[in-house]
């Protein structure tokens, strides 16, 4: 699996686990930590992997 970070960074609890998907998912899959969602003016959110 590629990891391509679209956030601030990675909070160090997060670390394990996408190091765990990377490990056992296929390499032509990708994932997308810390993915900030606008969900209208002045309100987002922030999704941990897509």
């Amino acid at each position: 699996m590629q990891i391509t970070n679209c956030g601030r960074g990675v909070h160090a609890r997060e670390v394990k686990g996408l190091e765990k998907l990377k490990k056992d998912l296929p390499p032509n899959w990708y994932a997308v930590p810390n993915l900030d969602l606008t969900l209208g003016l002045g309100e987002s959110r922030e999704i941990d992997v897509l």
